[in-house]
């Protein structure tokens, strides 16, 4: 059995009792799923080089002590998203190990812990994470407990880094001895990103050094995969996406509103499936084609989704 869990903690208190005995997955409010998550089947079934986006994990070139090339053991065989006991599977986080260095660590977890020895480039390599974490049911069931406990340091110790959630999973992994194998391509969501699913996106938004027809219709954008497996499954809208393409001199008026785009979840009115809510407005269909830059074209493309 296997646990996918694609929010952080503070939206699952309710949930969390049910989603372990139920096995079912929960979405944070954050998260469109675009399509389903494929993965290997089997532990033996290793990736192509071309069906997957892995820009830490799977690399070992930074591995130099004895501890780090035993660890890096469980992986070096291959390339692979299979899911089973002591080998959970998340995406990849440009956390990188700046917040567990920041971090009174011993305040947080406790005297003699793994947290508190772990080297820096094991950190970047194997808890540089976030959702969605995959993970088989008998590990998340000893996780979650550390999970929450290792909440209120984390937020005490790093008060303004909303990021404190995510800290305090990777804290509980490690203690648990959990490295996770970590993939690019499950999600998209800051457009300036390196580490996110965006290579197999753009090459789906067409060229983007020119204006092109082949870019995607807005309403059909969340439809470009054409069921492909090469393809993000989550879009985490946690960002402000704005496209302005209004001239200098309207900018401070309302003239070419049309042209100015932007979306951000705390605008959406909390009571949006209301019948007397209005609906959001949609954006023009030509809004991705009239793009010319990859960044103009990735919030496009999340304006549109």
């Amino acid at each position: 059995s296997i646990i996918v869990i694609l929010g952080k903690l503070y939206h699952w208190k309710v949930l969390l009792l049910y989603m372990l005995n139920a096995n079912q997955p929960r979405k944070d409010p954050d998260m469109l799923l675009l399509q389903p998550t494929y993965s290997k089947d089997h532990p033996t079934r290793w990736f192509k080089h071309n069906e997957v986006l892995c820009s830490t994990s799977c690399k070992n070139r930074h591995m130099k002590t004895k501890l780090q090339k035993e660890e890096m053991k469980r992986f070096t065989d291959g390339v692979n998203d299979y899911v089973r006991e002591g080998f959970p599977v998340a995406q990849t986080y440009d956390l990188r190990s700046k917040w567990i260095e920041n971090m009174d660590v011993e305040t947080v977890v406790g005297k003699n812990s793994r947290s508190s020895r772990i080297a820096p480039v094991h950190v970047r390599h194997f808890y540089s994470i976030g959702p969605p974490y995959f993970m088989h049911i008998n590990d998340m069931r000893r996780l979650i407990p550390l999970w929450e406990n290792f909440m209120s340091g984390c937020r005490k110790a790093l008060p303004k880094d909303i990021l404190a959630d995510m800290y305090a999973f990777s804290l509980a992994a490690i203690e648990l001895d959990l490295p996770h194998r970590s993939f690019d391509h499950y999600m998209i969501s800051n457009v300036k990103s390196n580490v996110e699913g965006w290579k197999w996106i753009d090459t789906l938004l067409g060229n983007s050094n020119d204006v092109v027809s082949e870019s995607p219709l807005c309403s059909k954008a969340y439809r470009i995969s054409g069921g492909a497996k090469n393809y993000v499954s989550l879009l985490h809208y946690a960002q402000y996406y704005k496209l302005d393409s209004r001239s200098r001199e309207h900018r401070a008026s309302t003239k070419d509103k049309d042209l100015l785009w932007f979306f951000h979840k705390a605008y959406v009115p909390p009571n949006i499936f209301s019948c007397e809510v209005p609906l959001l407005t949609p954006p023009p269909e030509d809004l991705i084609q009239r793009q010319n830059t990859t960044l103009a074209k990735r919030s496009s493309f999340c304006i549109c989704t």
